[in-house]
């Protein structure tokens, strides 16, 4: 039977188990060595089925992490999505408002420019009505001086009509007096005073 050296022992025995383990741990004798090789192969093998069995959980976790990766990066993209949505929504929005504004302002002005005209336009009117107060004021001075002419024209004609009837009562008075004097012809010279007189006295009148 072969023996190992104890130098293979040594190097066996730190390849195994490590440079800690101690001279009193290792085999002695070859057969013990092929025992022990045996029940650390099969330790290890389990070790290694041990080993394999949380590469699968592992890879099976990788797999679960994948997954939820996927699922987190949908959600993302969902999310994304949802959010340029928004955002086109509140930008559309936005844009709806400024031009909303924007005719808003442009009526504002149009406003304040009609303000501004009919502020203007009142103020002519003002003017005018003014101007047509004093021209009313005017026309009411007038208007009663006319009134106070028209008395006095009207004053002035009672008494030419008071003058007329006394003329007229002279002139009857005259002719009374020319006919006594034609009945009385005889008295031409009374006759030629009378008219005489009666020409004088319509002057005076006159």
């Amino acid at each position: 039977m072969l023996k190992a050296s104890p130098n293979l022992n040594e190097s066996l025995s730190q390849v195994l188990f490590g440079s800690q383990m101690s001279n009193t741990e290792q085999p002695t004798n070859f057969a013990s060595q092929i025992e022990f090789l045996i029940n650390t192969n099969e330790i290890l093998n389990a070790q290694n089925d041990n080993v394999l069995n949380e590469i699968k959980l592992l890879r099976q976790k990788e797999v679960e992490i994948d997954l939820k990766k996927q699922q987190i990066h949908m959600r993302e993209d969902q999310y994304k999505r949802l959010m340029l949505n928004k955002l086109g929504a509140i930008q559309t929005h936005n844009t709806f408002l400024k031009e909303t504004g924007n005719k808003l302002q442009t009526e504002i002005e149009f406003i304040q420019g009609e303000k501004i005209s009919n502020e203007e336009k009142l103020k002519t009117m003002s003017e005018e009505y003014e101007s047509l107060e004093g021209s009313k004021q005017k026309i009411i001075v007038n208007r009663n001086e006319i009134n106070t002419q028209i008395q006095e024209e009207a004053n002035r004609i009672d008494q030419l009509e008071i003058l007329l009837d006394e003329k007229e009562e002279i002139v009857t008075g005259s002719e009374i007096v020319v006919t006594e004097l034609t009945e009385n012809w005889w008295n031409g010279i009374g006759i030629g005073i009378a008219m005489l007189l009666l020409i004088s006295k319509v002057g005076a009148w006159l």
